[in-house]
C-alpha cells in the first residue's frame, strides 16, 4: 500500500504510476384529487449534444497529496439509539431526525412529526431519498418502482413518475425536481419535473445510462455507460448550453462526483486520482490493488475503502481519508469491514460508521474517540445527510431500522 506521497515506510516519496487514460482537462481530466401524473410532449428535434467530448485545453499542474499520519482510537461514549418501525428498511431520515422514509415487502411508511407512527403508501423497494431544502418535501426512489414525492407534514403522496426509473434526483425548490433517468437504450435523459402540472422538461439528449450521481445544486450530473462507444464516464453539465464532457475512456471504476461538483475522482490501474473542474489532476493515492470511493455531504472529504498486497504478497484491506482542503491522506487503525458488515463516512466528513454482527461504532476521526453501540446482527449502517452526529443502522435479513446518535 502506498498513500499518495508516502512509502510503505511511511517516508515521502514520488507519485510516478502510469496516468490513466482520462481527459487531459474538464472536470474530470479533470391527496385527495388524482394525482397529476408525468407526461412528456411529441419529441421535437432533439436540440441537444449527443456525444460527449475530450476538452484538449492544457490542464494546469498536477497535485500530488501527501502522507497525513495514521489515527488510532481511544474508547468514547456509547451511542443512543430509537428503534423507528419494526420489519422494514430504510430509505432515508432528515436532518433534524423527524422524518424517516420506510419501506419493506411492497409498503412503505413515512414517519412524520404528526404521524410518528407513520403513514403507509404503497412502495416496491425504496433505494434512497432526498429532501427538499426546506424540508416540506422527501422524493423517494425506487428499486423497479414509481418516483414518489411525498408531504413531510401529512405523508401524503404529491406526486407518482411511472416509467423509467431514475438514477438519482434533486428539488430545485417543493415544487420543481430535477431528476436523471437510466436505461439500458439509448433513452435516459435529464429532465425537470413540475410536481403541481406533472409536465417534464428535458434538459440533456438520450443516453444509455446505468447509474448517475448529482451535484447537490443539479447543475452537474455524472454519467456512466460502461458499454459507451465515446466515454465511460461522462459529465453533464446543465445548460444553457448543456454540455458533455467526457472524463473516462476507461471503466473508471468506483468514479465518484463531488456533491460541490468541484471535482470527480475514481480508482484505476492501482491509483485514486481525481480532476478538478479547472482541469488539474490530484494524484490522491497509488499502489492499491482495489479501491471503493464515497465524498462526504459537503465534498471536504473522501473515505478510501481500498486493498492492497503486502510484502508477503498477501491481500491486506485498508481505510484512508483524503481531506481536499489541507491535500492529505491519513490512514485509519480500527475501522474495519467485516463480512457482511458495512464502513460509510457520515455527514460532514469527522465520522466514520461502521456495522457488524456485534452492532454499531462510529469512529470520531477528530477527536479520535470510538462510539459503539452492541446490538446483535446490525450490519447495515447509514449517513444523515447534515447531521454529523446520527448514524442510521439496520439489523439483518428485513429487521429493525434504528436512529443512532452521540
Amino acid at each position: 500500500m502506498v498513500l499518495a506521497a508516502c512509502n510503505h515506510a511511511g517516508t515521502a516519496s514520488t507519485v510516478t504510476a502510469a496516468a490513466p487514460s482520462l481527459a487531459p482537462s474538464s472536470a474530470s481530466s479533470t391527496s385527495a384529487s388524482p394525482l397529476p401524473s408525468t407526461s412528456v410532449s411529441a419529441k421535437p428535434a432533439d436540440p441537444f449534444p449527443t456525444e460527449a467530448v475530450f476538452v484538449t485545453t492544457p490542464p494546469p499542474p498536477a497535485r500530488a497529496f501527501t502522507d497525513g499520519g495514521t489515527v488510532t482510537f481511544q474508547p468514547g461514549v456509547g451511542l443512543k439509539q430509537r428503534r423507528l418501525a419494526k420489519r422494514m428498511i430504510w430509505g432515508g431520515t432528515s436532518a433534524d431526525g423527524v422524518v424517516s422514509v420506510l419501506g419493506f415487502d411492497m409498503k412503505g411508511l413515512i414517519l412524520t412529526a404528526k404521524k410518528p407512527d407513520g403513514v403507509a403508501f404503497p412502495a416496491a423497494h425504496v433505494a434512497r431519498t432526498v429532501f427538499s431544502a426546506d424540508g416540506s418535501r422527501v422524493a423517494a426512489l425506487q428499486y423497479l418502482g414509481a418516483l414518489l414525492v411525498l408531504d413531510t407534514v401529512t405523508g401524503g403522496v404529491v406526486h407518482e413518475r411511472k416509467g423509467a426509473l431514475e438514477c438519482d434526483a434533486r428539488f430545485l425548490d417543493p415544487g420543481r425536481l430535477r431528476l436523471h433517468e437510466e436505461s439500458k437504450d439509448q433513452k435516459a435523459r435529464l429532465y425537470d419535473l413540475d410536481l403541481a402540472t406533472g409536465k417534464q422538461t428535458p434538459l440533456s439528449g438520450p443516453r444509455r445510462v446505468s447509474n448517475c450521481s448529482s451535484s447537490l445544486d443539479a447543475r452537474s450530473w455524472l454519467l456512466h455507460d460502461e458499454y459507451a462507444k465515446d466515454a465511460r464516464v461522462v459529465l453533464l453539465r446543465v445548460g444553457p448550453p448543456p454540455i458533455l464532457e467526457a472524463l473516462l475512456k476507461t471503466d473508471g471504476d468506483g468514479a465518484v462526483l463531488s456533491p460541490i461538483a468541484d471535482r470527480a475522482c475514481f480508482y484505476d490501474l492501482g491509483n485514486v486520482r481525481c480532476v478538478r473542474t479547472d482541469h488539474g489532476e490530484e494524484r490522491v493515492a497509488s499502489g492499491l490493488t482495489g479501491a471503493s470511493l464515497e465524498f462526504d455531504d459537503t465534498g471536504a472529504r473522501m473515505l478510501i475503502q481500498g486493498s492492497f498486497l503486502d510484502k508477503n504478497e498477501e491481500p491486506r484491506s485498508i481505510l484512508l481519508l483524503v481531506d481536499f482542503a489541507s491535500g492529505t491522506v491519513r490512514k485509519l487503525v480500527g475501522p474495519t469491514l467485516t463480512t457482511g458488515g458495512s464502513v460509510h463516512l457520515m455527514s460532514g466528513g469527522q465520522v466514520v460508521a461502521t456495522g457488524s454482527a456485534g452492532g454499531v461504532t462510529a469512529w470520531d476521526v477528530e477527536g479520535k474517540r470510538r462510539h459503539a453501540l452492541t446490538h446483535p446482527a446490525m450490519y447495515t449502517v447509514h449517513a444523515v445527510a447534515g447531521a454529523p452526529h446520527k448514524i442510521a443502522g439496520e439489523e439483518d435479513n428485513g429487521g429493525d431500522p434504528y436512529l443512532l446518535e452521540f
